[in-house]
C-alpha cells in the first residue's frame, strides 16, 4: 500500500518522541496522562517490549500507535495494535497506518492482529474492514463522576458482605498478612477469574514474576484493591488503580468473583467500598470499559457510571 506523500510514520526511539507520544495520547484522555519515568517503569515491567511509532502529517505529530505481542494470550504470534488519533486523520491515511503497522507486525513475526478503536475513528473503522479486519466485539467505556456518588443503595450490600463467612481484605492486606505465599495466591485467583472474561481470543495468563513487576509498578493503589476471602481461599476481587500523574483520575482493572460465589452481592460490595476510598481521597473521576456481554457493565450502571466511549475490537491474519 503506497503512503500519501504527506504522511510518514517514526519509529519512537528518543526521550523527545516518547514525551510527543505521551502528550498525544494525553490529549483527550487526561486521565491516561504518564509521565516519561512512569513510563520507563511499566515498560521495563513488562515481559516483552512496546514498539511505540509516531504518525506525522505534514511535519506534524497528529497521533500515534504501538503494537506488541499478547503475551497474555499465549501466543506471541498474536499481536495487539493500537491506535490513539485525537486530532483526525483521513481515510487515505487511515488505509497506511494500518499498512505500515501490518508490515510492522510481520516484520516482528507476528501471523494475526487484533485492534481496540473507539468508534468516533470513523475513517479508521471504515479502513481496518477494507484491510481484511473483522468485528469481533464492542466494550462500552463509562465513566463515574466522583461528585455525584451516593452509596446509600450499596451500604446493605457492603454490610452483608462483612457480615458473612467471607472476609474482605486489600492487596496491601494480604501481602503484609502473608509476604511469602501473597503474591502467588492473588496470580491464581486473578488468572482464574480472567478466563471467565469475553475477550475475542484465549486467554492464558502470564509468569508470575512479570505479574508481579506489572503490579508493583502501581504499588500506591494497593488499598484500593480489594479481595474478598473464604478462608485462605481468595474468591473474589475488585481492582481500582490512582493515576499517579494525575491523581484526580482512577481507572479500574479486573472485578471478578469465583463461580462457587456469584449472585450474593459480592462483586457490588468491593467495588463500592473502593469508589468511596477513591472519594475520600479526593479523587474526581474513574473510568472503565467492559465487555458488551459481561454483567459487570450492568453493575456499574447501577453505581452510577455513565456511557462515554465505546471501543470496537477487530482481528485478522496476516
Amino acid at each position: 500500500m503506497e503512503n500519501p506523500t504527506n504522511i510518514r510514520f517514526q519509529r519512537v526511539e528518543t526521550d523527545a518522541e516518547l514525551q510527543t507520544y505521551l502528550d498525544l495520547n494525553a490529549e483527550d484522555r487526561p486521565d491516561r496522562a504518564s509521565t516519561l519515568a512512569r513510563t520507563k517503569q511499566e515498560d521495563a515491567a513488562r515481559p516483552h517490549a512496546i514498539q511505540r511509532f509516531l504518525v506525522i502529517q505534514d511535519g506534524v505529530a497528529v497521533g500515534d500507535f504501538g503494537i506488541m505481542p499478547t503475551y497474555w494470550s499465549g501466543d506471541l504470534t498474536l499481536y495487539q495494535f493500537w491506535p490513539n488519533l485525537p486530532r483526525g486523520l483521513d481515510r487515505p491515511g487511515c488505509d497506511a497506518m494500518i499498512g505500515f503497522a501490518l508490515e510492522a507486525i510481520r516484520d516482528s513475526g507476528g501471523k494475526k492482529v487484533n485492534t481496540w478503536a473507539p468508534t468516533h475513528y470513523g475513517a479508521f473503522h471504515d479502513s481496518l474492514l477494507e484491510s481484511g479486519f473483522k468485528f469481533d466485539q464492542a466494550n462500552p467505556e463509562s465513566i463515574l463522576k466522583l461528585d455525584q456518588l451516593d452509596l446509600d443503595a450499596f451500604q446493605p450490600a457492603i454490610a452483608s458482605l462483612k457480615a458473612s463467612d467471607l472476609r474482605v481484605l486489600s492487596l496491601q492486606d494480604l501481602l503484609a498478612e502473608d509476604p511469602a505465599g501473597g503474591w502467588a495466591r492473588y496470580h491464581e485467583l486473578d488468572l482464574r477469574l480472567t478466563r471467565d472474561v469475553p475477550l475475542p481470543y484465549e486467554f492464558t495468563g502470564e509468569p508470575l514474576e512479570s505479574f508481579v513487576k506489572q503490579f508493583e509498578v502501581q504499588r500506591a493503589s494497593f488499598a484500593t484493591i480489594q479481595i474478598a476471602a473464604d478462608g485462605d481461599f481468595l474468591v473474589a476481587t475488585s481492582m481500582l488503580f490512582r493515576n499517579e500523574d494525575a491523581p484526580d483520575y482512577y481507572w479500574t482493572g479486573l472485578t471478578g468473583v469465583d463461580r462457587n460465589y456469584r449472585r450474593r452481592g459480592i462483586a457490588k460490595a468491593l467495588k463500592a467500598i473502593n469508589f468511596q476510598l477513591a472519594k475520600d481521597a479526593g479523587g474526581i473521576q474513574i473510568t472503565c470499559d467492559n465487555e458488551e456481554n459481561n454483567p459487570m457493565l450492568q453493575l456499574n450502571y447501577e453505581l452510577g457510571f455513565r456511557p462515554y466511549w465505546v471501543w470496537n475490537s477487530y482481528s485478522r491474519e496476516i
